[in-house]
């Protein structure tokens, strides 16, 4: 009988406390009102939090836990809440993806992104690369509301993302296997493309090749 319920609590507790500090030491950093990629960037921490703390309620449910040890009524609220592998009910690959953390995690995904790109318009002034920025950010807007309309209803009727487990309802859902692998490509090339913006700016700073080194690796840093 397997039991890692431990794990997801402890890596919510210690990846999310790690942001919320960081995004805490940001605003009282701030010397005058917050600008428009700070408040984004609360924004991306709001948004993760809910998603962080269902972490925990799906943990004390029974997620870590083979299913079969695991009561019904739970199963339908992990499923409702994380990401839950149907081992031992259906096929031992299906997946039955998040709709709660999901949602949340597109927007905080998007509000990261807006973030550091209203953090560009604002200290970045050449109009050629302001012009990059805003279509950037038009991309970002547009990607963000996509997949989150498509996250909420991917199932027809929504509930069938909770109860599809169980084989004894009905209903129709698009096939969520692409539809991750499509956002996980998406988000990955307008991650590269938005670190990549201020690049060719900083390489235009007249400073040290050292200094010009640490602030290009301080900007790539989100490479990681």
């Amino acid at each position: 009988m397997r039991d890692i319920t431990h794990i997801t609590p402890i890596v919510t507790a210690t990846s999310g406390g790690v942001a919320l500090l960081s995004v805490i030491i940001r605003l009282i950093s701030t010397e005058t009102h917050p600008a428009l990629d700070d408040i984004f960037a609360v924004a991306a921490m709001v948004s993760a939090l809910p998603m962080g703390i269902l972490e925990f309620v799906m943990a004390a449910d029974g997620f870590g836990k083979d299913i079969w040890n695991i009561p019904a009524e739970k199963i339908y609220r992990i499923v409702k809440v994380r990401t839950m592998v149907v081992a031992g009910v259906s096929d031992a690959d299906e997946q039955q993806f998040t709709w709660l953390t999901e949602i949340f995690y597109f927007m905080a995904i998007a509000f990261t992104k807006l973030s550091f790109l209203f953090f560009c318009l604002r200290i970045f002034p050449r109009k050629e690369l302001r012009l990059v920025v805003h279509a950037l950010v038009g991309i970002t807007v547009a990607y963000g509301l996509s997949f989150i309309i498509a996250c909420i209803f991917n199932c027809t009727p929504v509930s069938y993302i909770w109860t599809s487990w169980d084989g004894e309802h009905t209903g129709t859902c698009i096939n969520f296997h692409v539809f991750a692998w499509v956002h996980a490509a998406i988000n990955i090339a307008l991650d590269v493309m938005i670190i990549g913006v201020p690049i060719p700016e900083l390489l235009r700073l007249s400073l040290s090749t050292k200094k010009k080194v640490y602030i290009i690796m301080m900007f790539s840093l989100g490479a990681l």
